[in-house]
């Protein structure tokens, strides 16, 4: 008997539903209620109801696009920043917050940052005499994020 070959993913980047609950959120406060936007990419509000749950990378990006058209905000990525939480960022964030020392907090952040958005990873260089933070993309072929997700 022969098996079929399992096939790659659709979508096999993802995103932690507690960090799309960032773009939700700040929708939301400005006027784009969260289920009107979540149904343009064929979702609901009950992808929240796991709190483990992912969504595809592709989507967040689409929605975090429509979301920067929509409010004519052109860094979306810087203002979603300001507004993380640590429950934004789930164990990665309860990881963070653990953290006595800046040393400790780059390698948490490098470690667990998969944790909320496997599509990038973190990269810290010594550079002189100055650490770099670098958000580096795992897409195919090291496609770029993205200006949101660059800013983000």
């Amino acid at each position: 008997m022969t098996l079929p070959h399992a096939s790659l993913p659709a979508h096999p980047f993802t995103v932690a539903v507690h960090f799309l609950r960032l773009l939700t959120d700040y929708a939301q406060q400005h006027g784009i209620p969260a289920p009107a936007l979540l149904a343009e990419q064929g979702l609901s509000l009950s992808v929240f109801d796991n709190p483990n749950g992912r969504v595809a990378y592709e989507a967040f990006d689409a929605l975090c696009q429509l979301t920067a058209h929509q409010l004519g905000e052109p860094h979306l990525g810087l203002k979603l920043g300001q507004h993380i939480r640590p429950g934004h960022l789930g164990s990665h964030g309860l990881a963070l917050m653990s953290c006595s020392t800046m040393r400790d907090l780059v390698q948490q952040s490098a470690r667990y940052s998969a944790l909320t958005i496997d599509a990038g990873h973190n990269v810290f260089e010594l550079r002189g005499a100055d650490y770099v933070r670098v958000w580096r993309s795992n897409l195919p072929d090291g496609r770029s994020l993205g200006r949101i997700q660059d800013e983000l």
